[in-house]
């Protein structure tokens, strides 16, 4: 159970307090400067004002009614009449409050025991599914919350306007959620291993996006930002010396103050450590610090900001403060450390090029030392940018490509006569699409796809085939697809195939948030026949006694390998049909693959906005003739 003190650091004195033993809280959330007590025993959530002052006490049943309080995140408007209450299954609660409690000068027990407020609730559905509110801008009445918006099923960043009681604005997520939103910012991590972080402006509708490795907390305030780095961690020996170092940044990534706070070297496990949370106070431009000893005794540290120097120490809240309970001098706040501005980049590629020698597996291989490599390769560019702006995927190709992606070694194709017939092809299958369908490929957290034309393509690990006319992996939160251009005759197959396991990871997610979708791979297996089971490996495939058994079922033997290899082995042979005329033998009306096919085709309908598609789109062609 909790108890709550409302601290004064200029007097060092407690001014408010709330006993736990009276509360009986169980879970709090703070919603602007209110204090949301919810108590299990009791059934009833109590709301505080600024001064711990009663304000409402409501039973629970007439908030949420049935539904568990735990799985809601909450918020008060700013006329504090209005709860919204957030399930993570996406129901939004509007909970109107009336009856405050009425205070009593002499029979103040009536207010603990026997007063209660009014609430009237009703049901909505949201628009996000597994979500919650991350923070607040009291400046305008919104709120911020994460999940997967059901509109496009990406995960997202959603603006909602309380007055209008709708999402106003959204923004591309994460699958996880590290990070602070508060007054007109939303910062969070992208990338915890590079070190990449997402500063979105939801005032000017305005994203960037910066890199600071080992950071593990960050908080917008002012327009600005702070970033707090933990260094000197090592697992591996057994005493620690931790020292967690505050810089202060403008917007545009400069720095305007730091301070570091020295833990000194402890057993490992019996660290010293901070809050989860540094709490910022606008009036008096101070970040408040807690930190404790080993004994759990509290020290304050307050960070003035002044913006006009690189280095500060925290102000004290009261002459004795920087001495600790057994009288020592507590010399922790140091200011050693070097801090140096970071690079505020508008898109997430500009950040990943800027570090491409740490990265540059994934990415645009040019650097400017080598930028008269591409000079050559003008007119296949120009024609990869305009298949870019035409389809909405990005294309890498020649110098561009780097030498090794994910666990393949790539070979770069510098035949220009090669690109551009590599290109002919691309542009003919990518056309065969409508022309949203790649926008609609961006689900989850990814943010789009990346093409990259190659040539020969080999890879030495177990499991995997060694060399592959092409290959799909999720890196750096895209879709990459790596092609042989060599194989460039057979890509109406190929890249088709490819495309397939993009379709199925969409339809995948969508499902696990919409289960009226027909798509599953229970539903898929049952169009097999009965005892069959996938490989599970591409180990020894040809041999696949299951192909041998059942011929008429599958395009060939790698498509027993798995599901998702004998969806694609359809999908790519369809596309092939349409845009060559091969295959139609596979599509017979008593081929079990037309059956098969049929049902993907089904899913693909459901699980894509399909209402302004054609009524056959061209891989249903093989289905329709």
């Amino acid at each position: 159970m909790y108890s709550f003190d409302v601290y004064n650091p200029w007097k060092n004195d407690i001014d408010y307090s709330l006993d736990a033993q009276n509360l009986l809280c169980t879970k709090y959330e703070l919603s602007d400067n209110h204090l949301l007590c919810f108590s299990q025993k009791k059934k009833t959530l109590s709301i505080y004002d600024d001064k711990l002052s009663l304000l409402y006490r409501l039973k629970l049943k007439e908030v949420i009614g049935s539904e568990d309080y735990d799985s809601f995140t909450y918020s008060l408007n700013l006329a504090k009449d209005t709860l919204y209450a957030l399930n993570k299954d996406g129901t939004l609660y509007t909970i109107k409050l009336s009856n405050k409690i009425k205070h009593h000068t002499f029979l103040s027990f009536l207010e603990q025991k026997e007063s209660f407020s009014k609430a009237t609730f009703k049901k909505s559905n949201f628009t996000f599914k597994d979500c919650y509110i991350i923070g607040e801008n009291n400046n305008d009445d919104t709120f911020y919350v994460r999940g997967v918006n059901l509109q496009n099923y990406c995960y997202s960043y959603g603006v909602f306007d309380k007055k209008k009681e709708a999402i106003k604005n959204s923004f591309l997520g994460t699958a996880y959620y590290k990070g602070d939103a508060t007054e007109e910012h939303i910062v969070t991590q992208i990338d915890y291993n590079r070190g990449y972080w997402k500063l979105i402006n939801a005032k000017k509708n305005k994203t960037s996006f910066f890199r600071a490795q080992d950071c593990v907390n960050a908080t917008p305030y002012d327009n600005n930002l702070m970033l707090r780095k933990d260094i000197g961690y090592d697992k591996s020996v057994k005493r620690q010396n931790i020292t967690s170092v505050f810089t202060a940044y403008s917007s545009t990534g400069k720095v305007l103050s730091s301070i570091q706070i020295d833990f000194g070297n402890a057993q490992k496990g019996e660290e010293n450590y901070l809050s989860k949370d540094q709490i910022y106070l606008k009036h008096c431009s101070c970040f408040f610090i807690l930190k404790y000893d080993l004994k759990g005794n509290p020290f304050l540290y307050i960070w003035k900001l002044n913006g006009s120097t690189n280095k500060t120490k925290p102000e004290k809240p009261h002459d004795n403060d920087d001495s600790q309970q057994d009288g020592t001098k507590n010399n922790n706040v140091q200011n050693n450390y070097t801090t140096s501005d970071i690079s505020i980049f508008d898109n997430l590629l500009a950040l990943q090029n800027s570090a491409s020698n740490e990265t540059g597996i994934i990415i645009d291989n040019m650097k400017n030392d080598n930028s008269q490599k591409m000079d050559s390769y003008k007119s296949v560019r120009e024609y990869a940018d305009s298949l870019e702006k035409t389809y909405g995927v990005k294309i890498y190709l020649g110098p561009q490509v780097p030498k090794k992606i994910d666990v393949f070694n790539v070979k770069q194709n510098l035949d220009t006569d090669e690109i551009k017939e590599s290109l002919d092809t691309l542009n003919k299958i990518l056309s065969a699409y409508p022309t949203d369908f790649f926008k609609q490929l961006r689900f989850s957290d990814i943010y789009g796809i990346r093409i990259y034309i190659a040539s020969t393509i080999s890879s030495r690990n177990n499991g995997m085939i060694s060399d592959p006319s092409g290959f799909v992996n999720t890196i750096d939160s895209y879709l990459v697809m790596v092609l042989d251009s060599s194989y460039s005759w057979d890509w109406p197959y190929t890249v088709n195939h490819e495309f397939s396991h993009m379709i199925d990871r969409k339809l995948e997610f969508e499902t696990s948030y919409n289960h009226k979708l027909s798509y599953s791979e229970d539903n898929w297996n049952k169009n097999n026949p009965a005892g069959f089971e996938y490989l599970q490996t591409y180990d020894n495939y040809s041999n696949s006694k299951g192909y041998s058994k059942f011929p008429k079922y599958f395009i060939d033997s790698y498509g027993t390998t798995f599901a998702t290899e004998d969806r694609a082995e359809i999908f790519g042979n369809a596309m092939s049909y349409y845009l060559n005329g091969d295959n139609k033998r596979f599509f017979l009306p008593d081929s079990p693959i037309r059956n098969k096919h049929a049902y993907y085709c089904k899913c693909i309908r459901e699980g894509f906005n399909s209402s302004k598609w054609d009524s056959i789109m061209p891989w249903e062609r093989c289905i329709n003739e």
